[in-house]
């Protein structure tokens, strides 16, 4: 057996511990020797397609070091450089966009090497992209003059478990890339199963083990036929001298923490849906357990596995909001009708109070009609605080005040239940004052502003004064909200008013439910930015500036799968999970972007579940991969087929 010849390693720190930051340390005090000979590429035993890599068309960079990190983190890792190094003593150049234009050959080579960066960051994208060019020119590396037509003094993969599957195109290319030291960055290292770390280690080029005839022999054949002692003997020799790994549990010789943490606390809150919510999520349930046990019955269930998992998708997304689970188009048309209606009523789904007074008072005058004179009249008793007795349950003042399209007011509980009560009944549902038609989605609440959902107007206004009357709006009781969305506001509001300024970052899996939260939150007059993987480097980078630098309190939206990795977002200290995915290590994950190095206050997270719906019952299958994660996810493809259906049959239990 061949001896082990790896300049380099795997750094597996957990999530938060600042891999970047080691690296950084890494690059300043290991730099090569320019007197020195330069090193041939190291041997290697790979059964994979090769680019051709002669001498004369690699350019040897011995200053430079290669970052390739998911497109979210290029942003991050050129602040990091900054921040971690004196000015002046390390060059940083982002491989990305415009940037390609340069000629990496002539900027880094040995000729160079005073004017060549220290540090190129790049996308695992552009590598694909480069890879892709250069296979089509006969894997000609040097007439390109980008990342393959030279080999670097070092290469740093970010968030490696990109390059899990030994199979994938991108996994390939990275394969490809020269340089004289490799090191790898996952706090994940074991995303699905054990052959994720073969990839790790054929790019470290790691002999014999890169080889993967060599790994099965000793590794996946004695694993997959149950031989677990043997395999993982097996893989501790090979990993012990290439991994590092530390966790914040771990404490040092005098029993301090590693890496002194502030707390960190996690909430389940449970969520009631509403009527209307229970209605649609019971419809989709029914049809899905109806279309698994046809199934189960029919003998196909693994024919049909997709279609039941998108049933089961379009459960989970009725939780968050009804309109996820409807067409788009649908929708629009019913909102145009809507709005059609809102039109020739004058009414919209959050009025200014004071603005629809004075439109009432102007109407009146010219026309003299009753029913402005009135509803300026109601209006400006609400502006007034004067208390009204509810004409339903005789309470006074009024619990939520809220007022009908023909300006009637009651409780708002009250009011609904009256309307529903009539519709129950197979009656037109009518105003208990006037008689006149109303239905629920002519409801509006009464709101008066808390004092600090003016504050961002007022920090731009610096002559502004701080004697200023609260705003009062009336807001449709109906516009397009939903359980979670109404608990997050809460929380959000809570939080400002016991501690203005706190940033908070919301994380979802479904970028659609993002757009719902969106238009609520500017309703509210919560500033907020979002960060998706629809957006262009440039765009993320700005909104993660704007997020950190703004000194008043700021909501970041997040898509779970584009914010979920290596962003560092200390800046906030209260998070919201808004949905639960399958393995609680990816929200650990994205939870861990806040709670990590250099957050210096408490972290809160909430994370929202509905109560008695599938995302219950997903709590308790994280539960159980938790498990199967601590033993490495030691079960073959037949019970990993077998549990799938288990996971199914436990959601539509």
């Amino acid at each position: 057996m061949q001896e082990q010849n790896c300049l380099g390693g795997i750094l597996a720190d957990e999530m938060g511990l600042g891999k970047t930051i080691e690296m950084l340390s890494l690059i300043h005090s290991h730099t090569t020797d320019l007197s020195s000979a330069p090193d041939g590429a190291l041997a290697t035993v790979n059964n994979l397609p090769r680019l051709s890599a002669h001498s004369s068309s690699v350019e040897r960079a011995p200053r430079t070091t290669l970052v390739v990190a998911p497109m979210s983190l290029l942003a991050q890792w050129q602040s990091e450089s900054e921040k971690a190094s004196n000015p002046g003593t390390l060059k940083t150049l982002v491989y990305y966009g415009s940037e390609k234009t340069v000629n990496l050959q002539k900027l880094c080579c040995e000729g160079n090497a005073a004017n060549a960066p220290n540090v190129i960051i790049t996308s695992y994208g552009v590598v694909l992209s480069e890879f892709n060019q250069v296979a089509g020119m006969d894997g000609n590396r040097g007439s390109h003059g980008g990342l393959f037509s030279v080999e670097y003094f070092r290469i740093i993969l970010d968030e490696a478990h990109f390059i899990k599957n030994r199979q994938s195109k991108t996994a390939k290319a990275c394969y490809e890339l020269s340089a004289q030291h490799r090191w790898v960055l996952t706090g994940t290292p074991i995303v699905n199963r054990l052959e994720d770390l073969f990839s790790l280690v054929h790019f470290l080029r790691v002999e014999p083990w890169s080889n993967f005839s060599f790994w099965k022999t000793f590794i996946t054949v004695p694993f997959e036929s149950g031989d677990f002692i043997r395999a993982l003997d097996v893989v501790q020799t090979v990993l012990e001298p290439l991994v590092m790994r530390r966790t914040k549990e771990m404490k040092t010789p005098d029993g301090k923490a590693l890496v002194p943490l502030p707390p960190r606390t996690i909430e389940v809150e449970s969520i009631e849906l509403s009527k209307a919510e229970k209605e649609v999520y019971d419809w989709i349930y029914t049809r899905a357990k109806r279309t698994f046990a046809a199934n189960v019955e029919a003998g196909t269930l693994m024919k049909s596995y997709t279609t039941i998992f998108a049933q089961i998708l379009r459960l989970r997304q009725s939780c968050c909001h009804p309109l996820l689970t409807r067409s788009k188009d649908i929708v629009a048309e019913e909102e145009d009708a809507a709005n059609a209606e809102d039109l020739s009523k004058g009414l919209a789904d959050d009025m200014d109070l004071d603005t629809l007074i004075q439109q009432f008072e102007a109407e009146d005058e010219n026309g003299e009609q009753d029913v402005n004179r009135f509803g300026a009249h109601v209006l400006k008793q609400i502006q007034a605080e004067q208390h009204s007795e509810c004409p339903i349950c005789a309470e006074e003042p009024m619990e939520e005040q809220a007022v009908t399209g023909c300006w009637h007011s009651a409780c708002k509980q009250c009011l609904l239940d009256f309307i529903e009560h009539q519709r129950d009944k197979g009656e037109i549902p009518r105003c208990f004052n006037c008689r006149e038609p109303i239905n629920s989605r002519d409801v509006f609440v009464v709101v008066r502003h808390d004092s600090y959902e003016e504050d961002e107007a007022l920090y731009s206004s610096p002559g502004s004064s701080g004697n200023h009357t609260p705003r009062i709006s009336l807001r449709r009781v109906k516009c397009a909200a939903s359980a979670k969305i109404e608990s997050l506001l809460f929380h959000l509001k809570k939080g400002r008013r016991e501690e203005a300024g706190t940033k908070s970052v919301v994380f979802s899996q479904f970028t659609s439910f993002l757009d719902l939260i969106e238009p609520v939150l500017a309703r509210d007059n919560i500033p907020f930015v979002r960060f998706d993987g629809s957006m262009t480097q440039k765009a993320r980078a700005a909104v993660l500036q704007d997020f950190t630098s703004r000194p008043k309190g700021l909501v970041l939206l997040l898509s779970l799968r584009a914010g979920g990795v290596g962003l560092n977002l200390t800046a906030a200290k209260r998070v919201f999970m808004m949905d639960p995915w399958w393995s609680f290590a990816v929200e650990a994950q994205a939870i861990d972007r806040v709670h990590r190095m250099g957050q210096p206050s408490e972290v809160v997270v909430k994370r929202f579940v509905v109560r008695g719906s599938i995302e219950e019952k997903m709590l308790k299958i994280q539960e159980r991969k938790k498990f199967i994660a601590s033993s490495l996810g030691m079960m073959s493809d037949e019970e990993k087929k077998v549990q799938r259906i288990e996971d199914i049959k436990e959601l539509l239990s």
